[in-house]
């Protein structure tokens, strides 16, 4: 960790002393309407409590809603257990899983935590399989809204529906439901935790009393660069773009840290290979750019792809052992592409991956199409599908002109010779053309790969001779941050010293811990013991049993 200057995005956020007079009074207040906040809103309103639900954006569901599926690696739950899929054994065994579980994470996780989050995740995907309107369909470790498992909708905004539905339960069991609403500091009582200060669009400021508790389910800090330079330097380091949502700017960790929580998951994060150069390259400037934009999609293909050296860097397709989906999947070999790509380009001379390409690539984006390893998994790759895609405002179904406005504002570089693309790319002009030579002359024309570990398909080895041509340097898009507040596994936030802070929940990724210490993608699958989506769900889950437990 960085035990340096700390930048003031990575300072902590002081408590507020209590109100003379409270705005509002509740049992429970939930900070962030993701899968963890909806959850643990609808748990506690049925169960009588109270409970306002704090969402500072205009919408629920948070990241949520824009992930493809829900994943319980471990299973155990009753749809699972109808599918028949077990992980890692030929049964449902907490024990083994975790045992397995901790091999990837260099025996770094709590145990009794990690046993609790296990179970958690069966008896999460229960109450959801049972909630008025889920309709969801299991294939194996994830369980997918029906549309998307049935073709009928891609994965863009693949969880739209059942936010909604969550959202429509949550005001069902009398939820107050706060959006465009920022939470600004915990409310301290001596040791206590007893409330929080928001402010609204307009920058009223309101209190608001928490009797039983406050739970802080928003999200990490995935686009704050002060925050991920401090406790995670390796993304900070690799990461081209932030992510996966603007709203994953650390505050309530920060709140956390200002109250004397302890950290937990140091260094750990996972990164998608989808991040085009914008930040610290070419581009706008922006460190965050929406996942499913056409320009990452075309560059996440296997076009000629160097270091900055004009080594050649490998593309890897999904690696499976038998193919999710299937009864006799595994997991043995639990190494997703889209992860192990983010790693293996990010770890390479410059840290980057820089795509060449010609004027034919739409001609060539068919043929990656057509030969796609698994088409389900690599639909990012190419252009999104009108027909299946429900109507938002954070990526259009027209991905030539996406694409046009990539190059427009300098995230992918077009030139006229290899020479100038080189040099827009910050290459060095002999090593590229070279590399481009060697590529043309000494593999496509030969038609095979014989110099990679990981061959690419006789396929995908197109020449690069018709100008214009392209290029764009790209790594990993961060898709969770691991590191966040330390907690017990009841959820309550606790100390260095192992104290409880009264008062005080926290949700994954709001809470850190369960990827265990300096853990990142391509060293496990996804690595957060269940789907980013999922844990999220069984945090909140977690937590609010714990708040009632406790009352």
């Amino acid at each position: 960790m960085n035990t340096g200057y700390i930048g003031p995005n990575a300072q902590p956020i002081p408590p507020v002393a209590v109100p003379a007079n409270w705005d509002d009074e509740y049992d429970v207040v939930v900070v962030g309407s993701g899968w963890g906040g909806l959850t643990a809103a609808i748990i506690g309103a049925t169960r009588g409590s109270k409970v306002a639900l704090i969402e500072k954006s205009d919408v629920t569901g948070g990241a949520s809603r824009h992930a493809a599926e829900n994943m319980i690696v471990t299973g155990g739950s009753k749809i699972q257990e109808e599918f028949g899929f077990h992980w890692p054994g030929d049964k449902y065994d907490p024990m083994a899983g975790a045992a397995k579980y901790q091999e990837y994470s260099q025996w770094t996780i709590d145990d009794e935590l990690l046993l609790a989050t296990i179970e958690g995740g069966k008896d999460w995907a229960d109450w959801m399989t049972d909630l008025p309107g889920i309709d969801w369909v299991c294939t194996g470790a994830t369980m997918e809204d029906r549309p998307v498992a049935e073709k009928k909708q891609n994965t863009v905004l693949g969880n739209n529906r059942i936010a909604n539905t969550l959202e429509e339960n949550a005001l069902n069991a009398g939820v107050e439901l706060m959006l465009a609403t920022e939470c600004k500091a915990l409310v301290q009582d001596g040791a206590r935790i007893v409330g929080i200060k928001v402010a609204d669009r307009n920058d009223k400021e309101f209190y608001l009393k928490a009797n039983k508790a406050v739970l802080l389910t928003a999200g990490g800090f995935g686009v704050n660069l002060d925050l991920l330079e401090q406790y995670i330097p390796t993304a900070y380091m690799y990461a081209t773009q932030g992510g996966p949502f603007p709203s994953h700017t650390g505050d309530c960790f920060r709140m956390g840290i200002g109250v004397g929580a302890d950290v937990s998951g140091v260094n750990s994060f996972s990164c998608w290979e989808g991040g085009l150069d914008e930040y610290w390259g070419n581009g706008d400037g922006e460190f965050f750019h929406y996942f499913w934009h056409a320009e990452k999609q075309v560059i996440q293909n296997p076009w000629l792809k160097i270091d900055k050296n004009g080594n050649r860097l490998e593309f890897f397709a999904l690696m499976t052992a038998d193919g999710v989906g299937q009864k006799n999947w595994t997991m043995e070999s639990f190494s997703i592409g889209d992860l192990t790509n983010a790693a293996r380009w990010s770890s390479s001379i410059g840290h980057r991956a820089f795509n060449i390409f010609d004027a034919n690539f739409r001609d060539s984006l068919e043929i990656f199409n057509t030969t796609a390893q698994n088409p389900d998994f690599d639909a990012h790759r190419y252009p999104v599908n009108p027909e299946k895609t429900v109507e938002n405002s954070f990526v259009s179904t027209d991905w030539e002109s996406e694409f046009a406005a990539a190059v427009a504002r300098g995230a992918i570089s077009k030139a006229d010779t290899i020479e100038e693309l080189a040099g827009m790319l910050g290459l060095n002009v002999d090593r590229v053309v070279k590399a481009v030579n060697h590529w043309n002359n000494d593999i496509c024309a030969k038609g095979e790969d014989t110099e990679l570990p990981v061959p690419y398909k006789k396929e995908w080895l197109i020449p690069i001779n018709t100008p214009p041509y392209y290029g764009a340097a790209n790594g990993g898009q961060i898709s969770k941050t691991m590191c966040g507040l330390r907690i017990n596994p009841k959820m309550q936030v606790i100390t260095p010293e192992g104290d409880v802070i009264p008062g005080l929940y926290a949700g994954w990724y709001t809470a850190g811990g369960i990827g265990g210490e300096n853990n990142y993608g391509g060293q496990f699958g996804n690595p957060t013991l269940h789907g980013g989506v999922a844990i999220s769900g069984v945090g909140g889950y977690m937590a609010i049993n714990g708040i009632l437990e406790l009352e």
